[in-house]
């Protein structure tokens, strides 16, 4: 169906997986996950036509991503999301501030690779919810760190496009900044292209509005 906003045309079409309780699942999580697979196996066969398809047992060969899946939910339910910070040098070997890396841990305590759950989180649609956790937590942390040792190093966070694009992300961001009281010239927003990018306008109006507020990008 085509839908006309401001003079530009989108065109929007829906994939949906579907599954039953208890026959295919026994919980919320793993009936949730299961037809997600069966989504995600929809948009594989017919892409931007769009169409519907029940979960059966030979989508278990994708055992492990929905596994995966999972436990990103439970961890972020949980609060088993935190972060890591890398060190940024400049070319005279000064430093300029920090990454903020997204880790994981399992219910059970042990660590779950982020080359494992970050693909998993960006298919399913939960990358944009560890984006802003990971945010908020090392922006609540140097906040403190900065303020105490009277510096001002840049504090560097990943946004996955589909997080870029979201409504009430500049909304978000701005929640952040205020909550942790970390200055924005302090924030630089590394975008990751993993994704491609629906609305060129959209996506260049975003990263303006990001500047304006006096981050970098």
């Amino acid at each position: 169906d085509k839908i006309s906003i401001d003079n530009f045309d989108y065109y929007a079409s829906a994939c949906f997986g579907w599954a039953l309780v208890p026959a295919d699942a026994s919980d919320s999580n793993s009936v949730f996950s299961c037809a997600d697979a069966a989504a995600h196996e929809v948009k594989r066969q017919k892409g931007s036509l769009g169409g519907v398809l029940k979960f059966t047992p030979d989508l278990l060969k994708n055992a492990r991503y929905l596994d995966i899946e999972r436990k990103i939910r439970a961890a972020l339910d949980n609060d088993l999301i935190f972060f890591h910070l890398q060190p940024q040098h400049d070319m005279n070997h000064k430093l300029r501030g920090f990454e903020a890396l997204a880790r994981m841990k399992d219910t059970d305590g042990s660590m779950i690779s982020p080359a494992e759950f970050i693909p998993v989180a960006e298919a399913s649609g939960l990358v944009d919810r560890i984006d802003a956790r990971v945010f908020m937590k090392a922006a609540r942390f140097l906040s403190g760190v900065s303020k105490a040792a009277g510096a001002s190093p840049i504090l560097c966070v990943n946004v996955s496009v589909r997080h870029l694009m979201k409504n009430n992300f500049i909304e978000e961001l701005r929640s952040i900044l205020k909550e942790s009281g970390l200055s924005p010239s302090m924030v630089e927003i590394e975008i990751t292209e993993s994704i491609m990018i629906d609305s060129e306008q959209m996506a260049l109006e975003r990263i303006k509005q990001i500047k304006e507020m006096g981050m970098k990008v």
